[in-house]
């Protein structure tokens, strides 16, 4: 999935999200494991939101429905997520002075097990985002 970035209202998050929460949902209820990967459009590392431009919203984690959660939450190795997904791209990239943050990830459902996930750190040479690796077992 991808949420809308710039020039996107409050009340477009806030649809976007609540559309995407109801799919989500849905299959749920049916008994489907239920991974939403894409990129949100919003920082989704609840610590990083100084010096934040205004197109990085923090993620609202409060939204989020019963039964999921954020996978970069169980991360069990913090240097694996350390580097963030997404830079400007005001500028030529520079890992000295261009601002970046973690827009990009997954939302998991509570029957799904995150064994092991990173961020990859590829210098943002291919796009202005970085991928991100997520290994899971389905309980």
């Amino acid at each position: 999935m991808h949420t809308s970035a710039y020039g996107g209202s409050d009340e477009i998050r806030q649809a976007q999200l609540s559309t995407l929460y109801g799919d989500m949902e849905a299959d749920y209820a049916k008994g489907n494991y239920v991974i939403c990967g894409g990129d949100f459009n919003h920082n989704l590392k609840e610590d990083d939101q100084e010096n934040a431009p205004e197109w990085a919203y923090p993620f609202p984690r409060e939204t989020l429905p019963d039964g999921f959660h954020m996978a970069l939450d169980d991360a069990k190795d913090k240097e694996a997520v350390a580097h963030n997904t997404c830079r400007s791209a005001d500028e030529p990239y520079d890992p000295q002075t261009t601002y970046t943050v973690t827009l990009d990830g997954f939302i998991v459902s509570d029957n799904v097990s995150v064994n092991y996930y990173q961020h990859m750190d590829w210098g943002y040479e291919f796009s202005d985002h970085d991928p991100v690796l997520m290994q899971f077992i389905l309980e």
